[in-house]
Order: C-alpha cells, then sequence, then structure tokens
C-alpha cells in the first residue's frame, strides 16, 4: 500500500474511479489540475489504484478538488489517508487556509480533520437549448488577453489571493467565451467559459456592485458564445442577485454543498461580487 504523485499514465484508471460517483470528469480537466500544481495530485495504490486526490494552490490559499475513492475499497481509510497526505502537502506549500466544496457525503470526514462549514454553495446544470443559444446581450465585451492581469488583479481581491496563473489557463482554453464589463476605461466585471466533453463550464462570474445592472449581459454573452448544450454553474446561495439571474435559465439538475476552510477564513471576502465561482476543484 503506498500513495504517490500521481502521473500521466494514471489518469485513466483515476478518471474510472471518480466518475463511479458520476461525476462526469474528463481528462482534460484532471491534466489542468496536473498543469496548475504538477506535484499535488496522488492515488493510493494497493495493487492497483484505489483512490485519488487532487490539490491546487493559490497563493496563500490550497484548495483540495476531487477526493475519491473506489466502491469497492470503502471502509480502509483510504480517503482518510488520501486527504491528510494532501493537508500535508498544501501545508508544505505554505498555505495557511485550505478550502475544499464539500457535497453531505464528504462533509464528515472533512470535519473530522478540522475544516468547517463557511457558506452554501448551489451547484446548478443548465440545459441551453437551440432557442436561448443566443440570448441578448449589449455591455458585455469580449476580454481581450492584454486584459488578464487587470482581471486577475480584480479576482485576486474577490477570492483571497492571487490566480492569474488559472485566469490565463482558462483563457488560452476557450477565449471566445471569455467577456468584461468596463465603465469609464476601468474592468467592473468578467465572465469565462470553457468547453468540456458534456457541456460548458461557466465561472468565474463576477460584477463590482456598480455593474451589477449589468450582470445578465456578462452571462448572456458567455452562454451565446457558448451555444446550445449542458452548462455547469457554481454559485453562493447569499448572492441573491447571482440566484435569482440563474433561476430564468432552464435547469437540468441542481444540488447544495459546502464550502469548507480549515485555518484562516480568508477566501470570498466579496461574495457581493462573486456571482459564480471558476469550479469546485478550482476554486
Amino acid at each position: 500500500m503506498t500513495i504517490r504523485e500521481m502521473e500521466p499514465e494514471d489518469l485513466p484508471v483515476a478518471l474510472r474511479v471518480i466518475n463511479e460517483e458520476g461525476w462526469g470528469y474528463t481528462q482534460p480537466e484532471i491534466e489542468r489540475m496536473l498543469r496548475l500544481e504538477p506535484s499535488g495530485s496522488f492515488v493510493y495504490i494497493d495493487k492497483e489504484l484505489m483512490g485519488a486526490i487532487t490539490t491546487v494552490v493559490h497563493g496563500s490559499i490550497g484548495v483540495i478538488g476531487h477526493l475519491v475513492v473506489s466502491k469497492h475499497a470503502r471502509g480502509k481509510g483510504i480517503g482518510r489517508a488520501l486527504l491528510k497526505h494532501a493537508i500535508d502537502y498544501l501545508r508544505l506549500r505554505k498555505t495557511d487556509s485550505i478550502i475544499v466544496i464539500a457535497t453531505n457525503e464528504g462533509r464528515p470526514l472533512y470535519s473530522k480533520h478540522g475544516f468547517k462549514v463557511e457558506r452554501e454553495v448551489l451547484c446548478k446544470h443548465f440545459m441551453i437549448e437551440n432557442a436561448h443559444a443566443e440570448l441578448p446581450f449589449s455591455k458585455a465585451e469580449p476580454m481581450l488577453r492584454g486584459d488578464l492581469k487587470r482581471v486577475s488583479r480584480i479576482d485576486c481581491e474577490l477570492f483571497g489571493d492571487d490566480r492569474l496563473a488559472l485566469i490565463n489557463l482558462l483563457y488560452d482554453e476557450y477565449p471566445q467565451a471569455c467577456y468584461k464589463l468596463v465603465e469609464d476605461k476601468e474592468i467592473v466585471g468578467f465572465s469565462m467559459a470553457r468547453k468540456t466533453a458534456t457541456g460548458y463550464d461557466f465561472g468565474p462570474w463576477v460584477c463590482r456592485p456598480s455593474a451589477y445592472h449589468a450582470a445578465r449581459s456578462l452571462l448572456n454573452a458567455t452562454l451565446s458564445a457558448c451555444g446550445p448544450g449542458k452548462v455547469y454553474c457554481g454559485l453562493f446561495e447569499e448572492n441573491r442577485p447571482a440566484v435569482s439571474i440563474t433561476e430564468t435559465l432552464p435547469l437540468f439538475k441542481m444540488w447544495s454543498t459546502m464550502l469548507m476552510v480549515l485555518g484562516k477564513s480568508k477566501c470570498y471576502p466579496h461574495i457581493d461580487q462573486v456571482f459564480g465561482i471558476a469550479a469546485f476543484e478550482l476554486g
């Protein structure tokens, strides 16, 4: 029995274990984690791969992403061992705050390791049909590569630490679905999305208070760039404007999760401006 770093050749088996739970993740999404944090994902081996966990570091904030154990190996302490290993790794990376977005099933494990529930996060899946593919927008403008440092500064303030590497990576993946709001030559909002094997991931989606009136324009612009298909979005239940706007879209599925924190509570200090998060595994 051993825990070691995840390697590219582990991906097919790791994905099979992850998707036993119905998450629907694909190889490019796990590869994204490895590009952001090459040494931060781990597998549990007992003759064969029995579990996996991914992490990413944004400055002083660490994020626990996927933590899964094969359904054939439950009750053996594998999840606890993987979580402890990941926490130790993130502490070695000098993080003083570790976050995870946990399902109800996962909350007891995280609680036993000292994580505290901070706030509710809704996961919404929308099914955008052809009739809804081109939604009206007028205020949102295409985001340009030259905007990324300014976008990252806003994201750093609202997330709690620097995520420039993530912002650059998400833009490179699908620049045509990245939009901004500009007032008096200043960026006051932005949204990003990227294509997946099962649809589109939407987020981050951010608006300054002066731009609340145009938050829907950002959403519509990004979804129009994506086109028809399933859209995945995570948002804070406390951000009522975001919840209200998304209630106008054709809902396919929704469930509630919890943002849990180990260490300092410093992530998302201004959720009134965070209309949608990047992704559960990315923070």
